[in-house]
């Protein structure tokens, strides 16, 4: 076995981590689909109109965005505490939280609180903190092993 593998002392229930990883996914596919479109495919037409595919892209990112939540509590109520007794990791998973807290904080001011002359520049911090929150996840469940 490699021995930077250890087998993990904290392990997620299957539910957990397909949920985790899939509405993760999902909110991160359709993230960079919006900005893919927004930035690089540009408006639209003869009178310069966003694509309509942006208004489908933000819908099904918000949709991830909910079951992100939702696995992010799930994974507060079955995960969190116990690492924090076990120990392990414990400065990997506390950034990670905040990272989840953050990119939900932003997303949550652009879509209900903020000014449209406001929404570009907290949409690109939402961004750059959702693209860190997907590494460090990443970061986060390195090393780990099935036992």
């Amino acid at each position: 076995m490699d021995p930077r593998v250890t087998p993990s002392a904290n392990p997620l229930p299957f539910w957990l981590r397909a949920t985790l990883f899939t509405a993760v996914g999902v909110a991160l596919a359709t993230g960079l689909a919006w900005l893919g479109q927004h930035y690089l495919a540009g408006p639209v037409g003869e009178l310069g109109l966003p694509s309509p595919w942006e208004a489908r892209w933000m819908r099904l990112h918000g949709l991830a965005a909910w079951g992100s939540l939702f696995a992010f509590g799930a994974l507060a109520a079955a995960h969190v505490g116990k690492g924090w007794v076990v120990g392990t990791r414990r400065v990997s998973g506390l950034g990670l939280a905040v990272l989840a807290v953050l990119c939900a904080i932003l997303g949550f001011c652009m879509a209900y609180l903020l000014s449209p002359e406001a929404r570009p520049a907290v949409g690109l911090m939402h961004s750059g903190v959702g693209i860190i929150l997907v590494g460090w996840l990443m970061w986060h469940r390195r090393r780990t092993a099935k036992v």
